[in-house]
């Protein structure tokens, strides 16, 4: 275990003032993370100024005296090709910045001169209040945050986590200057604050940096203005609540213990029994074998004097009843029968395996040692995993029973105004029909019953050859036996190995009566096999502490999987007969048929996605595949059968049409051998599609009208492909437009208070681009906001960008490619992606280098010819001032 302990060589001091100091090395990638944490957070707010915490952590990006500028502290991030971002929970507020570590000093001098100066100046404070108000109604629209935190507020009485926690409207207009200097003067003093840095720097230096900028943070004891404590009670509570939502959600939740508890971990053990991964009982239960949930979930969240554990699901059927007697079910199951060794051991494993994958990124490592810490020493993150490791089936089974009692329970369900639900039962008949109906739910089904006609067997092993490795640290090409192509990359850091495997095609080929096949076919592939059952595959990869993922594009899809080196070959074996020969059984592609349609309701309730939906739409066409919704069409999916999908595999899974990458603790002989020994079970070469001819509909816009509580706006323009030169200058002007200190992000939001969410991109395809304007904000602010997006794309035309502003665009892209690539993962997806394109080997820096040479003479030439006004398509998801969230 000891490569897996996060504690290990790190510095910890204490400053005079009684700040504390954390320092980590890690010289795996030129990156540091530099993570201010101050212990203070929603609990911590009397009633008056509910939501002051969130509003210090927007208001220290405002302006400091040494930084007036209300964008000047993220303008000089994205100088240094770093971002800087922060968050605040119930019990602290963290403030982060991740830079390429030759700026550490600069970048330390930013944070600490932002936590400590803030100017609360009282404009824009108004205005950054409006903001916030606009967040809250975004969160509103959110039907997941919208049953969490109104769950929260039936379970508790009295404890501040009842309450809506950023804050209500008429509260957060109420602030003054003088009540946020308070609560700063209050809490943000050196026994109240931790600051981590973790990265490619030396221990000495860094703390030189947090002496030099930080002693001068005020000392002295504190005083906290603690929440009060909830009374026990045993009173089953029950809420439902009707609102613009596609989907049907209910979420139980129950008195747990606090963090540092001795039974957290047992509990931790028995969240990850019912909803880690596909193998979780919840998942098999609710949506494998009863078919009465797309979703199923157990969660555990620790604070420092109570815990919550809690039980989710999205139902299929428009009667929540039995699914929720079928979780509490579930619950009872646990209590009464052991956990299975086998199960526990999977558990265990993936723990493991998430606590090395951790370690690839340094922001990751700082907020583990961090949060620790908070709670009183930084060494637990790794005393957590060993308590974790030593938990018991009888531990698991004891806390099952001491603390998942129905009498015990809040439940609120979320469901659709239009609902066909029966009628919501009193609260008592409620609570005994769900103990009612536990003992009618079977036991979970055995492996052989659930192999959809498949014959068990034994996995394929693929070949590991051992070698000696000479391995450089370039990527190299690797022409393959069949047709394919492998670009290998070595890494020794950890004994992590990420592969991606692509073929080329997809959605790019389909078209309306079938759109949706390639996410149906990818998902069902993974159902079954002829030597394994779905749950057999799931049970073998989540086994060994990993996990298959599905790469679905506009131009290709694939297959990615990341783990421990020691557990390569039997999961590669799993996968390689996954990509090669799926069986396709039809039950499984009916569960799947489900499981898509409720992806396609969720993105029905997401803003952002009806509104780029009803863009695409607008921009291409109902019927062009880059015109066609991102998960498909229902009715369309609904009518895909077995044969469909066994077509489409082989039109697109053969060994020519193979682009792989993989990066990792392998030598190359292993690397190939692998690939080869798989890309033989394909067939040579792939059937093929006619050509699909791209054109662009006329200007216009598509609009939905939704009972939400903002509009969404997505404004588009014709872009260009991943081969046109002219990509370079669309890409830099959205760098230059996005992200905070973005121009959009300054017209819209700091400097009119008109949003919270604004945001550009330039997305590339095989066949075509886009160049994407979109913000979200009230809908009377619709117009207003969609005009200054317009009026800044005006001045890109008409005016040169100055100097300054472009190189920190161009800073800000090569940190953002330093910072993006830390992980296995992420350097095997740029790998395989320059395969999939044809582009040559070293695109990632031909591309790097060429954005550096981009002329502010480039970027208007682009701007006047794509971003004309007239020349645009829009979609809008218009919001109403109709009653939402109706209690019944």
């Amino acid at each position: 275990m000891s490569a897996f302990r996060v504690a290990e060589n790190v510095s910890c001091e204490t400053l005079d003032n009684g700040l504390t100091v954390l320092i980590k090395e890690n010289h795996n990638a030129p990156v540091t993370a530099l993570l201010a944490s101050v212990r203070a957070g929603y609990f911590d707010e009397p009633d008056r100024v509910n939501g002051i915490a969130h509003v210090i952590e927007h208001m220290l990006f405002k302006g400091t005296p040494s930084r007036p500028g209300n964008e000047q502290i993220a303008e000089e991030i994205r100088a240094l090709g770093g971002y800087i971002n922060a968050a605040t929970y119930y019990e602290e507020t963290y403030y982060y910045i991740v830079v390429p570590s030759q700026h550490t000093e600069r970048a330390m001098d930013i944070l600490a001169d932002a936590v400590q100066n803030s100017l609360f100046d009282a404009e824009e404070l108004a205005k950054e209040i409006e903001v916030i108000v606009q967040e809250s109604l975004q969160k509103r629209d959110n039907p997941n945050a919208m049953l969490v935190e109104s769950l929260y507020a039936l379970a508790f009485d009295q404890h501040r986590i009842r309450r809506w926690r950023i804050g209500e409207p008429e509260t957060l207009r109420a602030m003054s200057h003088d009540d946020l200097a308070a609560f700063v003067e209050q809490y943000y003093r050196g026994k109240n604050v931790t600051v981590t840095l973790v990265g490619d720097i030396q221990t000495e230096e860094a703390s030189r940096l947090v002496r030099k900028y930080w002693s001068g943070l005020a000392g002295g004891d504190l005083e906290r203005d603690s929440s009060p404590s909830e009374s026990s009670r045993d009173a089953f509570r029950f809420r439902r609540i009707l609102g613009d939502t596609r989907q049907r959600l209910l979420l139980f939740s129950l008195p747990a213990p606090p963090i540092l508890h001795p039974d957290t971990p047992a509990l931790l053990i028995l969240n990850a029994l019912l909803s880690d991964g596909r193998s979780a009982r919840l998942f098999q239960k609710l949506k494998e074998e009863l078919r009465i949930a797309n979703s199923a979930w157990a969660g555990y969240e620790g604070f420092r004097d109570f815990g919550l554990f809690t039980l989710g699901a999205e139902c299929i059927g428009d009667d929540p009843l039995p699914v929720e007697q079928a979780l509490w079910g579930e619950m009872e199951r646990v209590k009464t029968e052991h956990v299975s060794a086998e199960e526990l051991d999977r558990i265990k494993t993936r723990v493991q395996s998430r606590r090395l994958f951790a370690q690839e990124e340094v922001l990751g490592v700082a907020r583990s040692l961090t949060t620790y810490q908070a709670l009183g020493d930084y060494r637990l993150t790794d005393v957590m995993l060993e308590r974790l490791q030593a938990v018991t089936v009888e531990d698991v089974q004891r806390v099952a029973n001491q603390y998942l009692k129905l009498d015990q329970a809040a439940l609120c369900e979320y469901l659709p105004m239009d609902s066909k639900a029966p009628d919501a039962l009193p609260t008592t008949a409620l609570r005994s029909a769900i103990e009612a109906g536990k003992s009618e739910q079977a036991a979970l089904p055995t492996l052989a019953s659930l192999n959809t006609g498949t014959e068990p067997g034994s996995p394929r092993v693929f070949s590991i050859i051992a070698s000696e490795d000479s391995d450089s640290a370039l990527p190299e090409a690797i022409p393959l036996p069949g047709g394919g192509t492998l670009i290998f990359k070595a890494r020794r850091d950890l004994p992590i190995v990420a592969l991606n495997i692509l073929f080329r095609g997809g959605k790019r080929h389909e078209t309306r009566s079938i759109s949706g096949i390639t996410n149906l076919m990818v998902k069902s592939s993974l159902k079954g096999t002829p030597s394994f059952s779905a749950e057999q595959i799931a049970n073998r990869v989540e086994a060994l502490g990993s996990g298959i993922g599905a790469s679905l594009a506009a131009d290709y899809l694939g297959y990615g999987l990341k783990i421990k080196r020691e557990a390569l070959s039997e999961a590669f074996g799993v996968l390689g007969e996954v990509i090669t020969s799926p069986t396709f059984p039809n039950t499984e592609v009916d569960r799947e048929k489900q499981a898509i349609s409720a992806e396609i309701r969720r993105q029905q309730d997401n803003n952002f996605g009806v509104a780029y939906d009803l863009f695409t739409s607008a921009c291409y066409g109902s019927h062009h595949p880059y015109g066609l919704p991102a998960n498909g069409v229902e009715s369309s999916v609904a009518s895909l059968t077995r044969a469909d999908l066994l077509d489409w595999h082989s039109h697109h899974v053969s060994a020519d049409n193979l682009y792989a990458a993989i990066v990792g603790d392998i030598s190359r002989e292993e690397a190939v051998a692998m690939l080869s020994e798989m890309e033989a079970l394909c067939p040579r070469t792939t059937v093929g599609f006619p050509p699909f001819p791209h054109r662009l509909e006329p200007f216009g816009q598509q609009m939905s009208l939704r009972q939400k509580k903002q509009t969404a706006a997505v404004i588009g323009w014709a872009g260009v492909t991943v081969y046109d030169e002219d990509r370079y200058a669309l890409d830099m002007l959205a760098e230059i437009t996005s992200g905070m200190g973005g121009r959009f992000f300054r017209a819209v939001r700091g400097d009119n208070a008109l949003a919270y969410q604004v945001t550009s991109f330039h997305r590339s395809r095989r066949d075509a681009g886009n160049f994407i304007a979109y913000t979200s904000t009230a809908p009377e602010n619709e117009e207003k906001a969609r005009n200054l997006l317009l009026a800044e794309c005006a001045r890109l035309s008409e005016e040169l960008v100055e100097a300054e502003e472009l190189q920190a665009a161009k800073a800000a892209i090569l940190g953002e490619h330093v910072i993006g690539t830390q992980t296995f993962g992420a350097q095997a997806g740029e790998l395989a992606g320059t395969l999939v394109y044809d582009l040559p080997l070293d695109e990632p820096q031909r591309y790097l280098e060429r954005m550096q040479r981009v002329t502010a003479e480039e970027v208007r030439a682009a701007a006047q010819h794509y971003l004309q006004p007239e020349r645009c398509w829009m979609g809008i998801a218009k919001g109403g001032e109709r009653t939402m969230g109706i209690d019944t």
